[in-house]
């Protein structure tokens, strides 16, 4: 069964949509880049954005319908990098917020669940799309004190390719 190009073109909404599933359970709350602004006082929170990178010059043979009507196969691009930022956003200071060690435990769970990357590759979850690598890229953590909140900035380099049965 095939995807609509306009569905298939579209890497963004379902990519941060499987990791945000993949990250749930783990007591943040996920945000994914087209999520209402409305997100920003919520803490504990992961902010999902995925940045598709250059093609990697991959390319399969898919049908194509010309403006003469007439349907042939042409070559196609189908396989891309990609940049996973992780931004993790817990509060400090106030009665009941979390610990430095809680801050710690909330981006070990990320970095574990990342680790069995492949489990994005779920048909449920990207049905038009599979995930070749997921690479840790690093982390930047810090603390906003007059802010009153913990951050860390987690990055992944992905690389990802259309299902051949998407086209």
């Amino acid at each position: 069964m095939s995807a609509p190009y306009d569905t298939l073109y579209d890497f963004e909404t379902p990519i941060e949509a499987a990791v945000a599933t993949l990250l749930s359970g783990l007591g943040l709350t996920t945000v994914v880049s087209h999520d209402a602004a409305d997100y920003a006082k919520t803490r504990a929170r992961v902010e999902i954005l995925f940045k598709q990178d250059a093609a990697t010059r991959h390319q399969s043979m898919v049908p194509f319908t010309f403006p003469d009507g007439v349907t042939r196969n042409v070559a196609r691009y189908d396989a891309w990098q990609g940049t996973l930022t992780l931004q993790v956003v817990v509060s400090t200071g106030a009665a009941g917020a979390p610990s430095h060690a809680d801050f710690a435990l909330y981006r070990s769970r990320i970095r574990q669940k990342l680790a069995a990357w492949w489990a994005l590759n779920d048909t449920d979850l990207l049905p038009w799309y599979k995930i070749a690598d997921c690479l840790d890229a690093g982390a930047t953590p810090a603390l906003r004190s007059t802010d009153g909140y913990w951050f860390c900035t987690l990055s992944y380099h992905l690389e990802f390719t259309i299902r051949g049965e998407a086209w």
